[in-house]
């Protein structure tokens, strides 16, 4: 019911010489088996009498005149994602090597899935805010009341590696067109940070504590809260510009300013669905991990080592202490008080936080 009835097909004549317009044909495969085939009359897509040399044409087709039958499947046995692949062909009637006949043709994928996204899944630059406890929040609008499960996000590694640094996810309301009472947020002990994938413009999956879900309706933001004053840098699409639905805050939530470059934040919420459990990520099974002693003076055994780090943040969230995950760690030069304990292995695959006193 919210499909669009439109589609905007763009045809350039590269030759040097006009070409008669031929009639297009558009194809849809559903769930990758042929569903439709359709021909698009060749006189709609110029605005001229023939394709002229060197000119490029756009011209918008309304699909429920070719057919008006056609309907999105009404079951599917996944409910998370369901695509469609389409191929459009226009040709001019010109003998051509058969190297360059791949460029009467345009194909795609168009993919619905259990998340919302403004960008096209490529990263051009990297966005982020400056200040410590500093706000950054994306607006999305549901088409009826539903629950989230996580946000998507893609961070760009640039200059810096920043993969140490502290956020906690965040949903808001909406107040009057921008971020109101917050629904969510994580609590300093379950403080996420941003994970780098080795694959481009792939998206890490932030679930919220607990596995809870978090209902929403009408207009909502999800984003983060920094403890650190570096940017984060997540991904940003120049391609697709939303920056009316970018919202950052400096003062502590007080005061919000929409952002001010044009282009789409790689920040996706995900609903819920049936198949919930596809979107875990695969756990590395280890025993559980133990610190000791605590309280401590000037030592923390681990009871056991990997390839990976060890973070100590002070209860105001600054990082103090960052070490090799080794059986012991030296804290005497820390000085005494309430300290959290941030372990992960190589890759993020585990991850552990625990609360120590030093004496």
């Amino acid at each position: 019911g919210h499909m669009s009835q439109d589609v905007s097909i763009t045809v350039r004549n590269s030759n040097i010489i006009a070409g008669n317009t031929q009639n297009a044909i558009l194809r849809i495969f559903d769930d990758g088996t042929l569903d439709q085939d359709y021909t698009i009359n060749g006189a709609t897509l110029t605005t001229d009498l023939n394709f002229n040399p060197k000119t490029t044409y756009t011209t918008s087709h309304n699909l429920t005149q070719i057919d008006a039958s056609y309907n999105f499947p009404a079951t599917s046995s996944n409910d998370t994602s369901y695509c469609f692949d389409y191929y459009f062909r226009a040709s001019v009637p010109f003998p051509q090597p058969a190297e360059l006949q791949s460029n009467d043709t345009v194909h795609g994928k168009q993919c619905f899935s259990n998340f919302y996204a403004y960008d096209d899944g490529s990263a051009e630059q990297a966005y982020g805010i400056n200040g410590e406890q500093a706000r950054l929040a994306y607006q999305f609008t549901t088409l009826e009341a539903d629950s989230l499960v996580a946000v998507q996000m893609h961070f760009v590694p640039t200059v810096f590696d920043h993969s140490n640094k502290l956020f906690l996810l965040t949903v808001w309301a909406d107040n009057n067109g921008q971020p109101g009472a917050v629904l969510y947020e994580d609590n300093f002990f379950t403080a996420q940070s941003p994970v780098y994938i080795g694959q481009k413009d792939l998206f890490w999956h932030y679930f919220f504590v607990d596995t809870m879900k978090v209902g929403v309706s009408g207009t909502f933001y999800v984003g983060w809260r920094q403890l650190d004053p570096q940017r984060l840098n997540v991904g940003f699409d120049r391609n697709i510009n939303t920056q009316d639905k970018i919202f950052y805050s400096v003062d502590l939530g007080s005061t919000w300013q929409n952002g001010s470059f044009p282009g789409s934040l790689m920040i996706r919420p995900v609903f819920s669905s049936k198949l919930d459990y596809q979107l875990d990520v695969e756990e590395l099974v280890t025993e559980d991990l133990q610190v000791y002693p605590n309280p401590t003076e000037d030592v923390l055994n681990l009871s056991y080592a990997m390839d990976g780090h060890v973070e100590i943040y002070a209860a105001d969230g600054k990082l103090m202490k960052r070490d090799v995950w080794s059986n012991q760690i030296d804290i005497h030069d820390l000085n005494p008080g309430f300290y959290i304990v941030r372990v992960y292995a190589q890759g993020k695959e585990f991850q552990q936080t625990f609360k120590i006193i030093k004496k």
